[in-house]
């Protein structure tokens, strides 16, 4: 009787749990329907519309699909992190979910379904967890729409939960230029019971340049500074001076970067650094 009851237990608690997923996931289809409609209800006119009633109902949605977070010197309650839903507008396309902030930290967090959803619909981003978590244009999404964030080194974090969660943090920079700078940002990602939470915070320490990375910059820019005075002297304008300009300009900052990854483990700054985000991931995997 013993056996037969406990096997019986275990059917009634596998199908409650297949209930509430099934729950969230047609609340999760009920809120991308409904981004969708009002996405097609805005398209249809050139003038400028007043989203807010909008953006507060898919806000609501949201809320009872992610959850809240207990986080100290954080709402509990998160806002939409969708900034609008006119496709002509900056800001279109960010990553479903809700973001939380504090003065210094930004949270985002949505869920496993939400993201496969969001990730059909955007075909340039990766699939896979790994590949995501280190890709700059998803974060660009995440947590800003005016400016690129950029990958720089990773920070091998250990949060001591490996096998039941993903985590994964990196070193890199938001902003709208390209140059010699060094990163300012810890991003962490970590995914957990069915959900995503991402962070954006400023680092800790200063971030010194690294004399090796600043050196691999140089090269490119000295020709790209050469490719720039060709262009300004022609006549008539020689196009393709200029775009070599542009190029060697992003291959030295692609040069710059690498090489912070390379180096960076070496400095001094690395070591509290990966800590600060050991301390953000497992403030993350708490919820």
């Amino acid at each position: 009787m013993r056996n037969k009851y406990s096997a019986t237990a275990l059917l009634l608690i596998s199908a409650a749990t297949a209930q509430v997923a099934l729950g969230d996931t047609i609340l999760e289809q009920k809120y991308i329907k409904n981004r969708n409609a009002f996405i097609q209800q805005y398209a249809k006119t050139t003038n400028l519309v007043d989203e807010s009633p909008a953006l507060a109902q898919l806000e609501k949605q949201l809320r009872k699909i992610v959850g809240p977070i207990k986080v100290e010197g954080f709402p509990s309650e998160g806002t939409i992190n969708l900034e609008t839903l006119q496709k002509n507008e900056l800001g279109f396309g960010q990553v479903d979910g809700l973001k939380f902030e504090s003065s210094k930290i930004t949270i985002f967090v949505t869920t496993d379904t939400l993201l496969k959803y969001y990730l059909k619909e955007h075909s340039e981003l990766p699939s896979n967890l790994d590949s995501l978590s280190k890709n700059g244009t998803f974060y660009q999404l995440t947590f800003t729409s005016d400016a690129a964030v950029t990958y720089y080194a990773e920070l091998p974090i250990r949060t001591g939960a490996e096998n039941k969660s993903f985590a994964h943090a990196f070193l890199g920079l938001t902003g709208q230029d390209i140059g010699p700078f060094p990163p300012e940002d810890i991003f962490v990602f970590v995914s957990k019971g069915g959900r995503v939470l991402m962070a954006d915070a400023p680092v800790s320490v200063e971030v010194t340049d690294i004399p090796k990375c600043k050196k691999a910059w140089d090269i490119f820019s000295q020709r790209s500074s050469q490719k720039l005075r060709v262009y300004q002297t022609s006549e008539p304008t020689d196009e393709k001076a200029f775009d070599d300009h542009i190029r060697l300009e992003e291959q030295g900052f692609a040069a710059y970067t690498q090489c912070f990854g390379r180096e960076a483990k070496d400095q001094r700054f690395f070591s509290p650094l990966t800590k600060q985000a050991e301390n953000i991931a497992k403030l993350l995997l708490n919820n």
